[in-house]
């Protein structure tokens, strides 16, 4: 299940899901991302958990950031 919600200069996405594995079966997973900016500069970030187990046990499996310059001349970005 997804739910986004963009606009002009920003924008979110949420979602839930189950993730496989041969030896345990399905997993939740939970997934935030979102983003704001302008014409020229944008930032984003992007966060993915997993949520089996007791909540001690929670892990945070994924978590990015990102920046992106766009320009006439130049289209650069840049992703940790």
């Amino acid at each position: 299940m997804e739910i986004q919600h963009f606009s002009r200069f920003s924008g979110f996405s949420a979602s839930i899901g189950l993730s496989g594995e041969a030896e345990k079966g399905y997993n939740p997973v939970a997934n935030i991302s979102g983003h704001i900016g302008t014409r020229i500069l944008t930032l984003g970030a992007n966060l993915a958990c997993d949520l089996s187990g007791s909540s001690s046990a929670r892990t945070t499996n994924n978590l990015n950031a990102g920046l992106s310059l766009n320009s006439p001349y130049l289209v650069a970005a840049a992703t940790l």
